[in-house]
C-alpha cells in the first residue's frame, strides 16, 4: 500500500486521500458541561484503505497515517481544498517558474540519494518500510555536504562535470518528499548497515 501510494503523482496522491477519508456528522453526542471556550465537535473523519479492486475496509486514523507515512496536516489541508469531489490543484503545473531547477540537477540528487547505504531497520522492518542511514551520517546537512563534495570533484565524464550543484533547499526537498529515509536506526546498527557503509565509503574513495 505504501509503495502504491508513493508511486502516484502529486495530484493523484491528494485524490487518493479524498477518496479514502470522509468527513461525517456526529449523530449522537454525550451530554457534557459547556465550559467557556469549549467547542462541541460536530464532525469526525472516517478513514479507509482499498482492498482488492472495488472494496475498502475501515481503519483508524493512526493506521492510515502510518501505512502511507503521511502527516495529519496533509490530510486536513487536502480535505479543506476539495472541488467537485476531487482535490483542488495547486496550479503549480500551470505556472512557469523562472528559477526552476534544471532536470539534470534534480536527477543528480536522486542518483546520489539512491547510492546511499540506507537499509531497513533490523528491529522495525515489520512495522515500517522506512530505510535508515548509519550513525556516521549524522544528519541531512552532513549528507548534503557529501553530495556537494562528490559533485565538485573532477570527473572523467565531461557531461557530469557540467552539471551544477543543487542548492541545499532543493536537495532537502527531494530527500524529504521523494524518499523515505531516516537517520540513526532505533537500536545499534546491524551488520547489513555496516557492510553497506563500507561499500559506499570504498566506492567514494576510489572515485576521488
Amino acid at each position: 500500500m505504501f509503495q502504491m501510494y508513493w508511486s502516484l503523482g502529486h495530484q493523484q496522491q491528494r485524490n487518493f486521500i479524498v477518496r479514502h477519508v470522509r468527513k461525517e456528522e456526529v449523530k449522537r453526542r454525550r451530554v457534557v458541561s459547556h465550559k467557556i471556550g469549549h467547542r462541541i465537535r460536530t464532525t469526525f473523519l472516517k478513514f479507509s484503505l482499498p482492498f482488492h479492486s472495488d472494496t475498502t475496509f475501515s481503519v483508524c486514523k493512526q493506521f492510515f497515517l502510518q501505512t502511507l507515512d503521511i502527516r495529519p496536516r496533509l490530510v486536513e489541508y487536502t480535505l479543506s481544498n476539495v472541488v467537485n469531489g476531487f482535490a483542488k490543484s495547486d496550479g503549480r503545473c500551470n505556472v512557469h517558474a523562472h528559477n526552476k531547477t534544471p532536470a539534470s540537477v534534480v536527477e543528480s540528487v536522486r542518483t546520489f540519494i539512491r547510492s546511499l547505504p540506507a537499509v531497513p531497520s533490523h528491529y522495525c522492518r515489520a512495522s515500517t518500510s522506512r530505510l535508515y542511514l548509519p550513525n556516521s551520517m549524522q544528519n541531512l546537512r552532513r549528507v548534503y555536504l557529501t553530495y556537494k563534495l562528490q559533485m565538485e570533484k573532477p570527473s572523467a565524464d565531461s557531461a557530469e562535470t557540467n552539471i551544477p550543484v543543487a542548492s541545499r533547499n532543493v536537495f532537502e526537498h527531494i530527500f524529504k518528499n521523494e524518499f523515505n529515509i531516516g537517520f540513526h536506526c532505533p537500536k545499534k546498527e546491524n551488520a547489513a548497515s555496516v557492510n553497506s557503509l563500507r561499500i559506499f565509503q570504498l566506492r567514494y574513495t576510489v572515485t576521488k
